[in-house]
Formats: structure tokens, sequence, C-alpha cells
């Protein structure tokens, strides 16, 4: 799967619950409404009974995968580079024969590359829902420490 965030998210919440987020902020986005609390509702109650170790792996998972998105980004202008270097380099010196098929296969390889490029950097609905996610597990934690503060 190239996207990161949305593989992130699906293994997180299971295939129909991001479906049925995914649905929903789509809505909100074709009526122009920012409200997305049903969603953050329904989060914050599956993961409020959860442990904080839990809480804690979840969190780190999703850190992880932001900073690979960012780094599927990041790394993008390094492989055009590297594209064109090969394509001009092939292109002048090596045998016509064994040309075309290089380039064709190196051609190929950089188009998937520009997919997953552009499959992370425009995945506004993953993005929206990673700010939802967080949201609630910041929350969470951060009750948790209120309680314990108070606790003792």
């Amino acid at each position: 799967m190239f996207n990161v965030l949305k593989k992130t998210l699906q293994s997180e919440f299971g295939r129909a619950k991001y479906e049925q987020y995914a649905r929903s902020i789509k809505q909100n986005i074709r009526e122009a409404k920012t409200d997305n609390a049903e969603i953050f509702d329904d989060l914050y109650a599956m993961l409020k009974s959860e442990d904080e170790k839990r809480l804690e792996e979840m969190q780190e998972r999703l850190n992880t995968s932001l900073l690979d998105a960012f780094r599927v980004s990041r790394t993008y202008f390094w492989a055009f580079v590297a594209y064109l270097a090969a394509f001009v380099i092939i292109a002048s010196y090596v045998i016509q024969m064994y040309a075309i098929p290089l380039l064709l296969f190196i051609s190929a390889m950089f188009l998937v590359k520009t997919y997953e490029f552009l499959v992370n950097k425009f995945c506004y609905v993953d993005a929206h829902m990673v700010l939802i996610y967080k949201a609630v597990l910041d929350k969470i934690r951060v009750e948790r420490r209120m309680d314990a503060r108070q606790e003792s």
C-alpha cells in the first residue's frame, strides 16, 4: 500500500471503521463542515478503556507513520534527480539495444515513486483523520495525568 497514513489508520481502527470515518469526513468536506465531533466521540469511547501502555504504543505508531509520510515527500526530490541523471546517462552512453528497455524500466519505477508521492502528499481525508485521532489520544492521556495528580 502506498498511502502510509491510510495503512496505519486501517490497522488501528480496522478497515470498516476507517471507511466509515472516511465517508463521514468526505461528506463534511463536501458540505464545508468543520465539525467532526461524531468521529471524535466514537474514537474517544473506543479508546478511553485502553491502558496507558497501549495508548503510548498507538501514539508511537502514529508518530512513526507521520514521519514516514514526511520522508516520502522529502525523498521524492532526490528520486527525481536520480531519475533524470540515469535517464541522461543511459540515453547517451549505453548501446541503444539495451537503452530502450532500461529507460522504460526506470521510467516505470519513477512513475511508481511519483504515485506514492502524490498519494501521500494529497491525502486530505487521512490527514484529517490523523488530526482527530491524535487529539483523542492526547485528550485521554492528559485526562489520565490530571486524574493521577489529583489522586496523589
